[in-house]
């Protein structure tokens, strides 16, 4: 594994709009902002399921923009962004991930985000790859045969990574749906050592990392975690919440309210059990 030593990354004060990839104008930016608009807040927490959170959300955007080599065939390459220290009951409320990477056949591409505490996020796993006896993917059964990622990986964004591979320009970009929820990160601390790693699982093909954004909105504990859209009841979006993860692996995050990894029956036994007005929530 080529490893480079993180560097602590600050977020500027200028207040920007969300991610939609990092390349072109844009380019990888940092900001610190406050998501103050209900309906924003509430399409956060719809799309994540946190419950370990207060009703006041801070985002804040951590970059890395030096170029790294993808090594090929069964190597991978390893980038860290630090996220400072912050204040002692934050703990993460939804992740997005941009990616910008050159590389001219991703379908030999598999990306993982590794939060400090050395639990792993799937983003993306060879995409496009249907395995030796799976149909075709283009142009074949070995995975995506497009030139690069220009890419947000987020929970609410409709079309999968796995299946994502356009055949002109950048062969994923805009926003695509991670192969393992970010949710599975809400509900953790965000400050420590964050890893990208990209691993090149075939010969014949390498790449470059370009640069790569963590997007993290925070909030603060609280003493009602079957509030999970902190508007100070238990009330049906709340049960929403939860039945949208019903079933995932959902280690750490808000709507796994037994703290068991899975969010199932018992869950939705705590959240019925908290049924109705949660003031310390407000």
């Amino acid at each position: 594994m080529t490893s480079i030593k993180p560097v602590a990354m600050q977020p500027s004060p200028r207040s920007v709009r969300p991610l939609a990839g990092i390349s072109k104008a844009a380019g990888c930016v940092r900001y610190a902002g406050r998501v103050v608009a209900f309906a924003t807040v509430f399409a956060t927490v719809f799309a994540t399921g946190f419950a370990t959170a207060g009703s006041a959300l801070g985002a804040e955007t951590y970059c890395s923009q030096e170029p790294l080599a993808v090594p090929d065939g069964l190597d991978s390459a390893l980038r860290s962004v630090v996220v400072p220290p912050t204040a002692p009951d934050a703990t993460i409320a939804s992740v997005r991930v941009s990616v910008e990477l050159t590389h001219p056949w991703i379908g030999d591409l598999r990306v993982v985000l590794r939060h400090p505490s050395g639990t792993e996020v799937l983003l993306v796993d060879r995409p496009g790859f249907t395995g030796a006896a799976g149909g075709l993917g283009f142009p074949g059964p070995w995975g995506c045969g497009g030139n690069g990622f220009d890419v947000t990986f987020g929970d609410s964004a409709i079309i999968a990574a796995e299946e994502a591979c356009e055949t002109v320009g950048v062969a994923m970009v805009g926003e695509k749906r991670p192969t393992v929820a970010l949710a599975t990160l809400v509900g953790l601390p965000p400050s420590g050592s964050w890893d990208l790693v990209i691993e090149d699982q075939v010969a014949g093909d390498a790449g470059t990392l370009m640069g790569f954004c963590l997007e993290i909105t925070t909030a603060t504990l609280v003493t009602c975690p079957e509030d999970l859209d902190r508007d100070g009841s238990v009330a049906g979006s709340d049960l929403a919440i939860l039945l949208g993860l019903w079933g995932r692996p959902c280690v750490g995050c808000g709507a796994d309210l037994t703290g068991d990894g899975q969010v199932d029956a018992a869950d939705l036994a705590l959240l019925l059990g908290g049924w109705g007005v949660c003031p310390n929530n407000g």
